[in-house]
Order: structure tokens, then C-alpha cells, then sequence
């Protein structure tokens, strides 16, 4: 309040000088605008050449500032400088500047634009000789001027405005009216301050104080971090002087230093020292390297960072999970059946040299999978099958293409093969793993044309993450039916559609040298979270003449 005193009374010297000496041309005094537009590239203020501006002169802005009272309720108004700029163009009522990189803080729209006039050079005043001016030739508006100082000396602030709205009304034209104007403004800014405190100090202040040194808040906090994907996290920071602090802002951003993409979460007061925040969810799903700062908001509005910078901030990292480290997963339920058939054509009506030979099988199996994640098992699945079909059978015991004198339907064998399976997935990490597979059950009929005991194994490497696009190798052996070895490609680009592509080289139905190739395509549409339906087809072929197609489908459940 006494700043607000010391305005208004320093403000009557210009008057003093004025009446004593009326040759002075100019006073000191300011001119006030405001920001009225703003962009990126150019922001415009409503100060030009009628008050004095030239192009580079200095203007200081001002953040205006309302707050409530938490007691009285009454608004409380005030401004704060946010630096100085220089305007490039310069017109009659409008001035563009260009550059403002050295505010504290950003300029917005509506900031306070104050351009401080030249003010005289004391000294050359204090060095002439008093003029002796004859009162009797002043100007009218001047001598009502003189009297309006004689008649209001001691009197209040009320009686002093009225004085100087009657000035103004009885001469509209005076040279005076800027001065009046600055010195009506700084009585009636007196006057309000007046009336919304208890007390206020008239007396000038005999000498300047010195602006006292803020506190300093030392900010204190641990390292955080790090953490594995979707770990809750919070941020605690202990600040020495919280009296001084209105609030505390942590800064997150994904990437590292010179990011602008700044996410900003408020800290909570947690007793006397400590302000607290949880990192938003959003940012801590996935495996990352986070940056962020602390930064506190004084009283008065200026910020300090307390932990980090901008341009420095403190760095967190997201770490993968280690295999084995997750919480068991889904469960799924898949049935599949597929028709294989390496000779297509062939037909049971037609015999003799040359007609087609059978050499086709039907595969149905269905399984159970159960996400573990204990350690490095990542997941088992149990399940049973059937295979069915038949080969006409050459000499050697192969999968014969064609009839001839020497083979005929009586060497047809059919087989079959009821089975059950076990098998696990160990995680060597998350983009590589291993898996094994244990079968066994009952043979009939096939190259022996017996019953028989089977036993089978299969092994298989993975290159991806799991649930994701994926590479799948394998090799596999069922005793006398038959071996392969396969190469799958699975696809999870699409949400809904997961898509395989796969190779196959097997001698199935038969263990023997005459191998085939199959080349398989599938396609699942994901109906929701539960349920799921799956489309193959593919081409089979051992040799030029010796080919077929394959079909299937199947259905699957997950929870």
C-alpha cells in the first residue's frame, strides 16, 4: 500500500515544475495498452506513435492476477511483470513485435502492455535559474490550475478528484489534460486501495526498501523408478519453505530431453513438507523411457523448478517384464479340422492302370491352453485327436499316384490313430521361446495294416513376442505315419483378423522317402473377447501329377 501512496504524491511534481516553470514541454508519465492479438509469429499491443512509441523501444507486460480471499471472499486484483519487449513496427495506435524469447513466462492474450515515457534529465533542470513568471499573463486553464494547488492543500483524496473532474469538464482543451488524466488515475488507484484495507500508511517512505530475497524451497526427492508395464507409481517431493508455495506441477513426457510434449499432473499437499501425484496410467502401459520435472508456482506467481528442468529433466525407465514374472493369462479352448488331399481326382468308381490313387487324410484335433507365466514356463496345453484316411501303397511301401499292373485298390491301406498330447512353452525372454510336445495312442491299419501302440514328438522354436506377429519352426515324428518339419508366419496386425502363413514338407500318412509339400493359409475373425472362428485352405503336392488341396476351419473360446 505505501507503493500506491508514493505514486500519487510523486505524481504532483510534474505539476509543481509545471506551474513554476510552464516553458517545460513534456512530463514524465506511462502509457498503457494491452496485448489484443497473439500468434506464433507475431504478437500485436495497442501502444503506436500517439503515446510516444517509437520502433525498439522497451514495453514491459504484466500477467494480470485475481484471487479470492479465503477469509473476507472480497477480489483480490494485482499484476506481475513477465519481462520486456521491443516492437519492430510501429504505428499511429498499433505496434507488432516479433521476438519475445526472454519472458518468464508466456505472453496470452489480454497481458497489460506498459511503455515507461521518457522523463527529463534532472540535472539539466536543477541547473537553470528559476524563471520569474508574472501570474497575471498565465493562461487561464494554467491559473485555474495554480489555484485548484493552493485551494486543496491538505485536503482529502475525494475532494482533490472532484476539483480535477471540474478542471477537466471547464477545459476540455487544455495542453494539461494528460497530466490531470495520470494524476486522476493514480488519486482514484489511492482511493480504492483505501477503501478495501483496515489501515493505510499516507506517510511517504523515507527511503527505498530493498525487495526481500525469496526463500529458498530446496526441493528434496528419491529416485523413482524403475518400474515394469502397468505399475502404479507415485511421485513424492518434500520442499523446505511450502508457506511460500500455491502449487507444485509434475511435468511427464515419453522421450528425452527437448521434448515439448509435456503432460501436466498437479501434486497434491500431504502434511506438513510433502506434495505427492501418480504418474497418469496412459504413460506407463508399455515399455519406455519417461522424462519429467518438478516445478512450484510462489505466491506471488513466479515458478522455480525444485526437481529437474525442462531442458534437464530426471529420466524413468519402463522395463520389460522378465519371463516368468507376469500374472497367469488367459485360458483358450481351439478346435480344428482340416482335409488334407495330395492327389486330387482320385475316385473310388474308377479302377485300373492309370486311374488316380488315394492319398489323402483328415485331421480333427481340439486342445486346451492355459497361460501360466510361473518363471520361464510360459504356458501348457493339453488336448486329443484323430487322424483318418488312407494310401494306395507301391512296392516300397510309398503313397503311390496312379494305379498300375502292379498296383491295385487291394493295396490301399486305410489308418487311423486316436491320440492325446501334452505340451509346455518355456520363455527364454519375451521374443524368443521353446516348446515341446508329448503324444501317444492307437494305430490301425496304415503300411503294417495292424493295431499298434504310437508315440510321437514335437518340438518347436518361436521368434516374437507371444501374443504378437511371430515366427514359429518345428519338426515332428508319429512313429510309422509320418514326419514333417513346418515354418509358420503369424500375423496380429489386425485386432480382429489374425492371419497364418505356413510351409509344410511331410511324408504323411506314411513314414517313408516320398515327401510332400503343403503350403497352408488361415485366417480367424475374432467375434469378441470370447469367441473366435478360423478358415484354411492350402495346396498339397509330391510331385508334378501328384496334387491336391486342403480345406478346414475351426472354432475357438478364450476368458
Amino acid at each position: 500500500m505505501p507503493k500506491v501512496m508514493s505514486t500519487g504524491f510523486i505524481s504532483l511534481i510534474p505539476f509543481v515544475l509545471l506551474w513554476t516553470v510552464p516553458s517545460l514541454a513534456s512530463t514524465p508519465g506511462t502509457a498503457e495498452g494491452y496485448i489484443v492479438a497473439l500468434d506464433k509469429a507475431e504478437m500485436v499491443i495497442d501502444l503506436g506513435r500517439n503515446q510516444g512509441l517509437k520502433p525498439g523501444s522497451k514495453v514491459r507486460l504484466y500477467r494480470r492476477l485475481v484471487v479470492t480471499h479465503p477469509y473476507t471472499g472480497k477480489k483480490i486484483i494485482d499484476r506481475f511483470p513477465i519481462g520486456e519487449v521491443a516492437p519492430e513496427e510501429v504505428g499511429s495506435t498499433l505496434a507488432i513485435v516479433r521476438s519475445w524469447s526472454g519472458l518468464k513466462r508466456a505472453p496470452a492474450h489480454g497481458d497489460i502492455a506498459v511503455y515507461f515515457k521518457p522523463t527529463a534529465v534532472p540535472g539539466a533542470v536543477a541547473k537553470r535559474a528559476p524563471e520569474v513568471v508574472d501570474r497575471g499573463k498565465l493562461p487561464a486553464d494554467a491559473a485555474e490550475l495554480q489555484a485548484i494547488f493552493r485551494n486543496n492543500l491538505g485536503q482529502s483524496i475525494d475532494h482533490r478528484i472532484k476539483a480535477y473532474e471540474a478542471f477537466v469538464e471547464q477545459f476540455p482543451q487544455s495542453a494539461y489534460l494528460d497530466e490531470i488524466g495520470t494524476e486522476l488515475k493514480a488519486m482514484r488507484g489511492f482511493q480504492a486501495a483505501a477503501r478495501t484495507t483496515k489501515a493505510v500508511d499516507v506517510r511517504p517512505p523515507r527511503q527505498a526498501t530493498r525487495k526481500p530475497k525469496p526463500k529458498d524451497l530446496r526441493g528434496y526427492a528419491g529416485t523413482v523408478g524403475p518400474i515394469f508395464p502397468g505399475e502404479d507409481l507415485e511421485v513424492v517431493v518434500a520442499v523446505l519453505h511450502p508457506e511460500d508455495l500455491d502449487e507444485v506441477f509434475l511435468f511427464v513426457s515419453e522421450g528425452i530431453a527437448g521434448s515439448k510434449d509435456w503432460t501436466s499432473v498437479r501434486m497434491v499437499r500431504d502434511g506438513d513438507y510433502y506434495y505427492r501425484a501418480q504418474l497418469p496410467k496412459a504413460l506407463t502401459k508399455n515399455p519406455a523411457t519417461l522424462a519429467y520435472f518438478i516445478e512450484a508456482v510462489r505466491k506471488d506467481a513466479q515458478t522455480e523448478a525444485i526437481r529437474g528442468r525442462s531442458d534437464r529433466p530426471r529420466l524413468l525407465r519402463i522395463q520389460p517384464r522378465p519371463a516368468g514374472d507376469e500374472a497367469p493369462g488367459k485360458t483358450r479352448v481351439q478346435g480344428n479340422w482340416k482335409s488334407v488331399n495330395f492327389n486330387q481326382g482320385y475316385s473310388s468308381e474308377q479302377e485300373g492302370a492309370g486311374a488316380k490313387a488315394k492319398d489323402a487324410f483328415t485331421h480333427y484335433e481340439v486342445g486346451i491352453m492355459y497361460e501360466v507365466n510361473f518363471r520361464m514356463l510360459r504356458a501348457v496345453r493339453f488336448g486329443m485327436g484323430t487322424i483318418d484316411g488312407a494310401c494306395t501303397l507301391d512296392g516300397v511301401n510309398e503313397c503311390a499316384a496312379t494305379w498300375s499292373n502292379e498296383v491295385t485298390r487291394s493295396d490301399e491301406r486305410g489308418l487311423s490313430l486316436n491320440y492325446a498330447f501334452a505340451e509346455g512353452e518355456l520363455g527364454l525372454n519375451p521374443w524368443v521361446g521353446i516348446a515341446a510336445r508329448l503324444s501317444g495312442g492307437n494305430h490301425q491299419g496304415g503300411a503294417g495294416n495292424s493295431a499298434k501302440r504310437v508315440t510321437g514328438f514335437e518340438g518347436r522354436l518361436r521368434v516374437g513376442e507371444l501374443e504378437k506377429t511371430r515366427l514359429v519352426l518345428g519338426i515332428s515324428q508319429l512313429d510309422d505315419l509320418g514326419s514333417k518339419g513346418f515354418l509358420d508366419v503369424h500375423i496380429e496386425v489386425l485386432t480382429k483378423v489374425p492371419l497364418k502363413a505356413g510351409v509344410t514338407v511331410t511324408s504323411l500318412p506314411v513314414q517313408g522317402s516320398n515327401w510332400g509339400v503343403q503350403l497352408e493359409t488361415q485366417a480367424g475373425y475374432r467375434i469378441n473377447s470370447m469367441f473366435s472362428v478360423t478358415g484354411i485352405v492350402g495346396w498339397n503336392a509330391r510331385t508334378i501329377n501328384h496334387t491336391g488341396f486342403t480345406y478346414g476351419g475351426g472354432l475357438g473360446m478364450e476368458w
